[in-house]
């Protein structure tokens, strides 16, 4: 179980998908990196949910080659149908039916249920700084390189992080 939560509940997966770092959010994922990890405490934010919402179809695609539930799949098709993110909506939607021949319009995409969501910690509202010192700066930098030699050095993905640096 590998996440680097931190005490917005952001996991480095989560920041590297939000802000479109897929050779961070790869590194991450082969180091064992929860594709499908559900954060407590932003209310449920899942890293191809983030992905969706901010719209970075590289990373979409990376995560769905993950293993994730289908609820997973659900909210982020919601997400990117909303914020108007077609070829994130269209890769979710092939992985849910790979026979769907939908065409790109968002309106004739079914909404999942929303989650709950607290607006002062919603993904985009948060930085970086949730992140340890040299994992954070790795992955401001989108240094894949840099992240996996942090990760391989031991870096303290499994613990939570409070104020930027580990407990």
């Amino acid at each position: 179980a590998t996440g680097l939560a931190s005490d917005a509940g952001n996991t480095a997966l989560i920041l590297a998908c939000r802000h479109g770092h897929t050779d961070c959010a790869r590194a991450l994922l082969d180091a064992r990196a929860e594709a499908d990890q559900v954060t407590k405490v932003t209310s449920g934010w899942r890293p191809l949910v983030i992905a969706c919402m901010e719209g970075h179809p590289q990373c979409v695609q990376l995560l769905l080659s993950e293993p994730l539930s289908r609820r997973t799949m659900d909210l982020a098709l919601a997400d990117a149908t909303k914020n108007e993110h077609r070829e994130c909506a269209r890769l979710v939607r092939l992985a849910i039916d790979p026979t769907d021949e939908t065409e790109d319009d968002l309106s004739s995409a079914e909404a999942a249920p929303a989650e709950p969501t607290d607006a002062a910690a919603s993904p985009s509202s948060e930085g970086l700084a949730d992140a340890p010192a040299e994992l954070r700066k790795a992955l401001a930098a989108d240094d894949a390189e840099r992240v996996g030699a942090l990760l391989e050095g031991g870096a303290p993905i499994d613990q939570p992080v409070l104020d930027g640096c580990p407990p």
